[in-house]
């Protein structure tokens, strides 16, 4: 799993999986993913510094992902 985090200090988190990035971020206290290109100087992070809320939803996102597969053009199905 890589995660990682911009560099503007927002609860911005990305997960790069195969050749799709997913970003989440914080909206009136949901959690929003989006598909993204990483941006440039975001730093690599583990998963326990994720907060608690999402990392259960990054966790179904990577189990999905092993599940369905890739979509053919490097999108998550």
């Amino acid at each position: 799993m890589k995660l990682y985090r911009d560099k503007s200090g927002s609860n911005s988190i990305y997960l790069r999986t195969g050749g799709s990035v997913l970003h989440w971020r914080q909206v009136e206290g949901a959690w929003i993913a989006e598909r993204a290109e990483l941006p440039a100087g975001a730093t690599h992070i583990g998963l326990d510094v994720v907060p608690d809320d999402l990392r259960e939803e990054i966790i179904a996102a990577v189990v999905r992902t092993k599940a369905v597969g890739v979509g053919r053009h490097g999108g998550l199905n």
